[in-house]
């Protein structure tokens, strides 16, 4: 569960050194949230208790945007 009293942390490429850091926060009470082009990598931060943003959408250089 997230403290209210700290701050959001944002985590950008959750890869496998990502994931460990985004793990480590979450089990702090920080509120996280990541954003990858990899769904698989999205997919294993929502499982770590993160909420999760799409980087395909937002990438100004890709064209499936």
């Amino acid at each position: 569960m997230a403290n209210d009293n700290q701050e959001r942390v944002g985590i950008v490429r959750t890869g496998r050194m990502g994931l460990v850091m985004l793990k480590h926060l979450v089990q702090r009470g920080y509120t996280v949230t990541a954003c990858d082009v990899s769904a698989e990598a999205l997919k294993n931060a929502r499982a770590a208790g993160a909420a999760t943003a799409d980087g395909r959408r937002r990438s100004p250089g890709n064209p499936t945007s």
